[in-house]
């Protein structure tokens, strides 16, 4: 992976592990930054009630699953899943939930956005957030001169 500042790595990994929690980063990406891209065939949705709503997403041979929380405005509230592997040394794997809670939604050109969110892991011991973000301006289709 990267480094922080290019001063020191944080983690080297790589493997099937590793490929697996990248599908589901592209996976939470698609639901938070470009839901339009969730008619995909390569997600099979299953609803659950109506506020709650399964996917399985496949890319590039690994297939994960999450959990999409609603509000009552039919807006993404979290997006939960067991198939994001931890790995605090790059070389050991620990099956802990993942998940992103996502609020302040606000208008960003034509698109309305979660603006501010967690990404936190839930291990045995207790939940945390390790991640917060912040969107401030988004652009689409930006083109280099």
């Amino acid at each position: 992976m990267d480094n922080a500042l290019g001063a020191f790595a944080i983690v080297d990994a790589a493997g099937p592990e590793l490929d697996q929690a990248e599908t589901v980063t592209l996976f939470n990406d698609m639901c938070i930054l470009a839901p339009g891209t969730l008619v995909d065939p390569a997600i099979a949705w299953e609803s659950v009630d109506a506020r709650t709503a399964k996917a399985r997403f496949t890319h590039a041979g690994h297939t994960i699953s999450a959990t999409l929380l609603f509000d009552d405005e039919g807006l993404l509230k979290d997006f939960v899943s067991d198939d994001r592997l931890a790995s605090p040394d790059g070389k050991t794997f620990k099956n802990w939930r993942f998940s992103t809670p996502v609020w302040d939604y606000r208008t960003f050109g034509s698109h309305r956005l979660a603006a501010r969110g967690e990404t936190r892991w839930h291990p045995p011991a207790g939940e945390y957030a390790y991640g917060e973000f912040e969107m401030l301006e988004v652009e689409y289709n930006r083109r280099q001169p």
